[in-house]
């Protein structure tokens, strides 16, 4: 299928918005799949690659996937998505540190979901609810596994 040919919008068929520059939505989805659902930087990952690929007919791949060739449809390095997990980390706490400041009427409630001691992996995830509504808070600082 021809790019003139495809039924999805230009704005939705790659990964990459140029060869040096990948989407930030691609950035967002992966931190929110690691830090709202527990998944490890690879399986945030391979879920986004596999979603487009098998729902939408899209044929993205891994960076690692062919050396030989970075295009459109390749995800970023896991270095750039570790680096990236930083800068979204730093955003989302100054978020979160602000909803604090800003509320009227505020009250926090520390969570922590016991992760380590069902055996589901080496992470506890925390977060809190400010306000009646639950912030997790991230977790991009644990991509030491990549």
């Amino acid at each position: 299928m021809g790019e003139e040919d495809d039924s999805l919008p230009l704005k939705f068929r790659h990964v990459r918005e140029s060869i040096r520059k990948i989407k930030p939505e691609f950035y967002v989805v992966v931190d929110k799949l690691k830090s709202k659902y527990h998944c490890s930087s690879n399986q945030a990952v391979a879920a986004v690659i596999e979603v487009g690929n098998t729902m939408f007919g899209r044929e993205w791949k891994f960076h690692d996937e062919d050396k030989s060739c970075v295009d459109l449809n390749t995800a970023p390095h896991v270095k750039n998505i570790r680096e990236s997990g930083k800068a979204i980390t730093a955003l989302t706490l100054s978020c979160i540190v602000e909803e604090m400041l800003t509320s009227d009427d505020i009250v926090v409630t520390y969570h922590n979901d016991g992760s380590k001691k069902q055996g589901a992996g080496s992470y506890s995830f925390q977060g809190v609810t400010i306000d009646g509504k639950y912030r997790p808070f991230p977790t991009s600082n644990c991509t030491r596994e990549l």
